[in-house]
């Protein structure tokens, strides 16, 4: 824990005089900017905090604000995530809107995905999603039913069902 915050620090100090859009190397030879980059970082705290705390048994809550952070700067590499089983043959756009946050489009065909940012063009399925909800399920660590059935998460459309299958498009991160 002592080197996780040391090296946490390390890097806020490093960074401290970039702009958020400055590029950055990220895993895999791919580049980020340092907001992107740093919302990941947070995601890996937010998330493995969350895994340890449920084993503990003890209460870990998340920030909404934070959950926002996460999602804004995983987009992405959503992309990267993509299941090239379960995209075979799925031709299908999404319109992913983060309540209080981002707004992206997800577009899956011939085994690949790409990603729009803001208001996207017509699409298959529309899914509003309360931040910390969206993050749980999208990482894989939680049902996505309790969220759907809380009305935390959301979908319209020509096609709403295809949001049931929107996490079994990709890997867990």
């Amino acid at each position: 824990a002592d080197l996780l915050v040391a090296e946490t620090q390390r890097l806020l100090e490093q960074t401290a005089d970039l702009a958020p859009d400055h590029r950055v190397a990220f895993h895999g030879g791919a580049t980020l900017d340092l907001a992107a980059q740093t919302g990941i970082l947070l995601g890996e705290y937010l998330v493995h905090g969350l895994d340890l705390a449920r084993s503990a048994r003890r209460p870990w809550p998340i920030d909404q604000g934070h959950a926002r952070l996460v999602i804004a700067g995983a987009t992405a590499l959503l992309p990267r995530y993509l299941d090239p089983d379960a995209a075979r043959g799925v031709r299908v756009g999404y319109d992913i809107r983060i309540r209080g946050g981002p707004r992206f489009g997800l577009r899956v065909a011939n085994g690949a995905a790409t990603v729009e940012s803001g208001p996207v063009g017509p699409v298959d399925c529309h899914i509003s999603a309360d931040p910390v909800a969206f993050l749980i399920v999208a990482y894989g660590r939680g049902s996505q039913w309790p969220p759907i059935l809380g009305g935390k998460i959301t979908a319209w459309g020509r096609k709403p069902w295809r949001a049931l299958g929107f996490t079994r498009l990709l890997v867990n991160p």
